[in-house]
């Protein structure tokens, strides 16, 4: 079967450093902004400033743990943001003829954009429980547009591509774009049970809720319906997970990845257990939250070597 390669042009040693270095640090602030997001919903904190952007008025918040907290938050995204819009400023100089990095930048900025709108817009309306759950899909697509942006920054200032030389069928790419769409689900649907207050409605029971498998109330059938999501996506998953490892001989990354991936879901699976044992304490709580931000990172990067392949007449045959 004859490798592929992509079209991309070599980029200039000097300048694919800078934007590997740009978006590497785009990609751990996102990371440590979304978990330290969960961190707010988690200690309730998310009206600790009540007004934005200061915090009562003033460039400093008081003393008081939840205006901390808050405010932490604020600042870490403005830094993020800044980093995100350094990212661009290095694609514009450097790399603008470069489709791929132009068009996820632009959709990154757009993103922002929404974002810090959001956050103004979450505050305004006290944390209406489906904004914050907006927020959280914009920061999580930004997080995967800039994971796009390090990856394809990082193989073609290579100058070469052997990382994502290889076929993928239509079939593993639906696989993996279905498991990218369950997965957002599963994180989408905690922070509305977060959200509502729903987190420990069903007591230390798991995986059933109070002994029992149907709901009775509005609280416990938002907390099941979380698991049930996460049951439904776990086949997907793992199928995704088993395409890419299938394809490992032709593209090894693929197959460290689909490893990764499955890793840190059942590690998610097991702190989700291990959370409701013990009584939805903050440490699991916010160890949960960032485990699933780092599967779903996990997974975007599978997809997005999987895409940045690209086919010769034969990839919708079925290799995995």
């Amino acid at each position: 079967m004859a490798a592929q390669t992509l079209t991309t042009k070599p980029m200039p040693k000097r300048a694919g450093r800078g934007l590997r270095a740009w978006s590497l640090t785009s990609v751990i602030f996102l990371l440590g902004l979304i978990i330290l997001g969960g961190v707010v919903r988690i200690t309730d904190s998310g009206l600790g400033c009540p007004d934005w952007p200061f915090c009562y008025g003033k460039a400093l918040p008081p003393a008081e743990f939840k205006a901390i907290v808050e405010y932490s938050h604020r600042f870490v995204a403005a830094i993020t943001g800044l980093i995100v819009v350094g990212t661009g400023v290095t694609i514009w100089r450097s790399h603008r003829e470069d489709r791929k990095l132009t068009t996820a930048f632009v959709l990154a900025f757009i993103l922002l954009v929404v974002q810090v709108i959001l956050g103004w817009v979450t505050v305004r309306t006290e944390l209406n429980e489906w904004l914050v759950m907006a927020h959280l899909t914009v920061a999580e697509s930004l997080l995967a547009m800039m994971l796009l942006i390090a990856v394809v920054g990082w193989t073609a200032s290579r100058g070469s591509h052997e990382e994502v030389r290889t076929q993928v069928s239509k079939t593993a790419r639906n696989t993996f774009i279905g498991a990218l769409a369950l997965m957002l689900g599963v994180m989408l649907s905690g922070a509305y049970t977060q959200a509502t207050g729903a987190t420990g409605a069903c007591g230390d029971s798991w995986p059933l809720c109070a002994g029992s498998i149907f709901p009775d109330t509005f609280l416990t059938g938002v907390h099941m319906g979380h698991r049930l999501v996460t049951i439904i996506a776990v086949p997907v998953l793992v199928a995704a997970a088993h395409q890419a490892y299938n394809l490992r001989g032709r593209a090894p990354v693929l197959g460290q990845l689909a490893t990764l991936f499955i890793a840190l879901f059942v590690a998610q699976i097991v702190v989700g257990g291990i959370n409701v044992m013990i009584g939805f304490h903050r440490a699991t709580n916010v160890m949960h939250v960032a485990v699933a931000t780092f599967v779903w990172a996990a997974l975007v990067l599978l997809v997005a070597v999987a895409y940045l392949s690209r086919g010769s007449g034969s990839g919708d045959r079925d290799v995995a």
